[in-house]
């Protein structure tokens, strides 16, 4: 039994941090790690494990619930330690941060198996739902997570009380404030104006019918709608993102839920606007501040409506404010919902290839491939499933895929399997506009209407030039999600969103039934422009498993292009069904090589996504949700540029 205890550290916003070295014998073992005090406050403790091979924070979660042992107050987790873990530090959040004693102890194998079982026994019923196949893995997945699933976090109110700060203070700057329309809660939305900290140089306006839109005076509008609370500092940073951001026409921000005893909740953290989003009610809920000459005429007396109008600018013209500004009455706002679905004409219909590896050694490549074809309304449309190793691949299966229309064989000899250099191959065999990446164990979901426009959906976004690549919404076999769109730095490297939430779940906001901009999507299903391919130089070969489509995605970005996120396309991902897992056995060693590859690649992206909002969480499976502490970045964002590689 190993034991290790660690004094109180340096001061951090709203905590301290303690600071350990690892058990000799923890490298590749599970542990068992507690922190107790004797003080009876309320504090909540967050672990950080460091990887030197990968030079990053590798596992980063919340504590447990406090329970009571020896007279002192602990919470505990298991941990799994990497082999190439250099020491582990736990960040303690608290109002009066008490002095702490850190334990860190080695479980046998059984130890750690039973303990693991008994955390994560309520998420048996998900891992075993689905396929037999994979059901091994998928257990030892779940069960793998259920010490960070049972993590307990701080409160939101603790999270506005520790990180919420005023501006700068602002120069002058010349606004009015102007409540539109008629409705419950208008009282509260005047007595919040009134009680700002920065007072607007002109007059409150209220806009009950449309023509009163002629009283505005001044040289940018507040807009806001009964039942909406502006917080005490939101003109103040309106007026510092006016100042520090000359060039937006409008500003977006923040916004959360106020509950009838004055208490908040439901922060909605957005990301940043772009052309597909403020489409949506999600991107224009909440106060807006906008230039008085770049508004259009005959505006309506209705926020939510002249908001829409006001979305209909250039999206590189509309700035974010990642700050809660806006406190918005239960029933006030308008129920979220996607943005109109893009629709595709008859007139636009390029060509798609869907590239195929594959190994051809499973009857679920024919599942799959047969359920691509007979799902699928896009006419234009055909397979080209390219062999690695054809030699090895299974001859009965072979001759069924050579029976199914529309699908070509491509015999290739690259041994040892490169997934990049597969790809990069084969497109030099396809001669159509667009070209659909897709794994072999990916397969449309059939949903009521039969599934049949996945394809078309993700075609649609092509009509504008400036998308060059679309990824689909994936779940597991189970149901559950896998991909919504992949956010850089989540998980300290990247990871995609939603994963394991269960697929009928929309998300917090309904965030995943939205189309939007992404830093990146996964390669299972990617849609890309054939020529864009070409001239990127297709994939790195040197991601030779993974993150070569986030290394693609970031390249298109970096070539001036767009990477959207469909959620209308929803398939199944039987993921590694023919490769097993990405880094098991002899390719575990290529995991520290790729990561710092990316890493050193793509270091500015990974540390601050520009499609996600920083004060959002990076840790998994709390996307969108609070972030402690919340992480340094521009006080306003605008429309993301192209990226520049190091």
């Amino acid at each position: 039994m190993q034991h290790h205890q660690s004094p109180l550290a340096s001061p951090s916003p709203g905590g301290v941090l303690l600071d350990a070295s690892l058990p000799p014998n923890a490298a590749g073992a599970w542990c068992a790690v507690r922190l107790s005090t004797a003080d009876p406050g309320a504090w909540w403790a967050k672990l950080e494990l460091t990887d030197a091979a990968r030079f990053q924070v590798v596992r980063e979660f919340f504590l447990g619930p406090t329970r009571r042992r020896h007279r002192r107050i602990e919470r505990g987790t298991l941990v799994h330690v990497p082999s190439e873990a250099i020491g582990l530090r736990m960040r303690v959040f608290a109002d009066t941060p008490p002095s702490f004693e850190l334990d860190v102890r080695v479980l046998r194998r059984w130890q750690a198996a039973f303990s693991l079982f008994w955390r994560g026994r309520h998420l048996l019923p998900a891992a075993l739902a689905g396929a037999p196949t994979g059901v091994a893995g998928r257990v030892r997945a779940l069960l793998g997570q259920a010490p960070a699933r049972a993590g307990d976090v701080p409160p939101y109110a603790s999270w506005i009380a520790w990180f919420e700060t005023a501006p700068p203070p602002p120069p002058d700057f010349d606004v009015q404030v102007a409540v539109v329309g008629d409705g419950p809660g208008a009282d509260a939305t005047v007595e919040a104006v009134r009680a700002q900290t920065l007072q607007p140089a002109h007059p409150l306006l209220r806009i009950p019918a449309s023509s009163d839109w002629e009283a505005v005076r001044a040289r940018w509008v507040v807009i806001v709608s009964p039942g909406e609370v502006l917080s005490p500092h939101a003109l103040a940073w309106f007026a510092h993102a006016i100042s520090s951001c000359v060039q937006a026409a409008g500003f977006t921000a923040d916004c959360d839920c106020l509950l009838p005893d004055g208490s908040r909740a439901e922060p909605l953290f957005k990301p940043a606007p772009d052309k597909l989003l403020l489409q949506s009610e999600l991107a224009l809920r909440g106060a807006g501040a906008f230039r008085w000459s770049a508004i259009p005429p005959n505006l309506p007396a209705r926020a939510q409506e002249a908001r829409r109008i006001l979305a209909r600018l250039d999206p590189r013209a509309i700035a974010h404010i990642p700050r809660i500004l806006t406190h918005i009455e239960q029933g006030a706002a308008p129920p979220a919902h996607p943005a109109p679905h893009v629709r595709r004409p008859a007139s636009f219909a390029p060509s798609v290839t869907a590239l195929v590896p594959s190994a051809a050694r499973s009857p679920h490549v024919v599942r799959c491939l047969r359920r691509v074809l007979e799902t699928n309304s896009y006419n234009n449309f055909g397979v080209t499933v390219a062999l690695a190793s054809p030699d090895s691949a299974d001859p009965r299966i072979l001759r069924t895929l050579k029976a199914l229309p529309r699908v070509h064989l491509l015999p290739l000899n690259i041994a040892p399997f490169n997934y990049a250099a597969v790809n990069n191959a084969a497109v030099r065999a396809v001669d159509s506009e667009l070209l659909l990446l897709l794994n072999d164990d990916v397969a449309p979901l059939v949903s009521q209407d039969g599934g049949a426009g996945w394809l078309d959906a993700m075609v649609a976004h092509m009509q504008s030039p400036e998308v060059g690549a679309v990824g689909a919404r994936l779940l597991y076999g189970n149901g559950m999600v896998q991909h919504e769109g992949v956010i850089m730095g989540l998980a300290n490297l990247c990871e995609h969103a939603g994963r394991l939430r269960p697929g009928t779940d929309p998300g917090p906001h309904a965030i995943a039934l939205m189309a939007r901009e992404v830093s990146a999507v996964t390669g299972a299903c990617l849609l890309i422009r054939t020529d864009l391919y070409r001239r990127l130089g297709g994939m790195d070969e040197a991601f030779a498993v993974a993150l070569n489509d986030v290394d693609l995605c970031l390249r298109v970005r970096q070539s001036g292009h767009s990477v959207v996120f469909c959620p209308e396309a929803t398939l199944l991902h039987f993921e590694s069904l023919s490769l097993g897992r990405h880094y098991a056995g002899a390719r575990a060693e290529l995991e520290g090589l790729e990561v710092r590859r990316l890493r050193a690649r793509w270091k500015d992206v990974i540390e601050a996504d520009p499609f996600y909002n920083p004060l959002a969480s990076l840790e998994p499976g709390r996307e969108w949700q609070p972030s402690f502490p919340p992480r340094d970045g521009e006080t306003v964002r605008t429309a993301a540029k192209p990226l520049a590689a190091h």
